[in-house]
């Protein structure tokens, strides 16, 4: 393996030149007009425009990639929890390649879904954890994103803003299927510099209750319980494709929120007070300790799971770990790599009392295979 792990490098640095030379080659062929993709910045009418509840939600055409997520933990009438997550990934690729081949003589858009279940009390392991994917860079199926209003959906799965004000989420696999109502019960919070992070534009509903009915295991349920809705904007301007990307938040019992975005050793986040009212939280603020590691039996990924969280001047101090251990999806078909998602717990103190919370975490990066690698090299501008 570490014999493995020496050759790849020098096999992709020897490539790495002959694939810029060709690019430069194969970007000269002459296509149709595609919409100008932008970075997103930290001023002017766009931010402003991002600030809106009715725009940012919606599909914008000069963003290469948007992402629509929604997690959350649902209780049942007989007191059993499960956990869900729910992403729509939205991806136009004219600034993209796959080698040395424009993506966009591929494909000019690419949408994909996941939807996944977390039943911690399964007695068989296998299903503590299922999840489903759509769509795809490869894929021949289509998705769908409003520029009007907030709708988005993917054969059948979809998120929407209904004639009453609360959010529509359906997605189904196999022969489980999850119908909600989503209501706000915070403001909408925009995160990092009024909503500009890390290059992306970031807004989130830090707090929804949900409503509505699950079909697990051939049982139908009436499910309520708490919701989080994230949604993004970016157009990159360097590559993130071979860093370790994490996401943490967590919904706290005290009713407070805390949302945290780490690319390799960099922090920063939002602390959202029970008033609704979100403070800004930069790298120096936070410390994020990796305590115990896990290796996927799938795919070899060593995953960072259980972490120490220690904010000072919040007095805040937390351990962080997964309900299920292993929530991984093989997300071959639609990004190439195996990313861990799900949902996890925590418990600590917060300004001396005790405090708990649930939560979702998101590990990207830390997929080793040579498939995974190459595929990344292939991508890497």
């Amino acid at each position: 393996m570490n014999k493995q792990k020496q050759v790849l490098p020098k096999f992709f640095d020897r490539l790495s030149s002959w694939q810029r030379k060709l690019r430069v080659l194969t970007g000269l062929v002459p296509t149709q007009k595609f919409p100008l993709l932008t970075p997103a910045e930290a001023f002017g009418p766009e931010i402003e425009r991002f600030r809106s509840e009715s725009q940012a939600l919606t599909s914008w055409r000069d963003k290469q990639s948007q992402r629509w997520l929604f997690w959350g933990a649902l209780h049942t009438m007989r007191g059993r929890t499960y956990g869900f997550q729910l992403s729509f990934f939205d991806h136009r690729t004219q600034n993209d390649f796959l080698g040395a081949i424009p993506a966009r003589w591929i494909t000019q858009r690419s949408f994909s879904a996941q939807f996944a279940l977390t039943d911690r009390l399964n007695a068989d392991a296998s299903r503590a954890f299922r999840s489903w994917q759509q769509g795809g860079f490869f894929s021949k199926k289509t998705g769908f994103a409003s520029e009007g209003r907030f709708h988005v959906e993917m054969s059948g799965w979809h998120a929407y803003r209904n004639e009453k004000g609360s959010i529509t989420v359906f997605a189904n696999g196999d022969n489980e299927s999850l119908h909600l109502e989503l209501q706000e019960s915070k403001p909408m919070s925009f995160h990092g510099q009024k909503g500009y992070i890390d290059h992306n534009y970031v807004c989130s509903y830090p707090r929804m209750k949900a409503k509505g009915l699950l079909v697990i295991d051939g049982a139908l349920e009436e499910v309520q319980g708490l919701a989080w809705f994230d949604h993004e904007k970016k157009t990159p301007l360097r590559d993130e494709g071979a860093a370790e990307l994490s996401r943490i938040a967590l919904q706290f019992n005290s009713g407070q929120e805390l949302i945290l975005f780490l690319h390799d050793e960099t922090v920063v986040g939002s602390w959202i007070e029970d008033t609704g009212e979100s403070k800004h939280l930069i790298a120096t603020e936070v410390e994020i300790e990796n305590i115990e590691y896990a290796k996927s039996p799938q795919t070899g990924a060593r995953y960072p799971l259980r972490r120490r969280i220690r904010i000072d001047h919040l007095k805040l101090e937390l351990i962080v770990k997964p309900s299920v251990e292993m929530q991984e999806i093989d997300a071959t078909k639609s990004l190439f790599t195996a990313t861990w998602r799900g949902l996890i717990e925590a418990y600590g103190q917060l300004d001396s009392a005790e405090i708990s919370a649930t939560g979702f975490m998101e590990l990207l990066g830390y997929d080793e295979r040579p498939r995974a690698q190459v595929f990344r090299f292939l991508m890497t501008p």
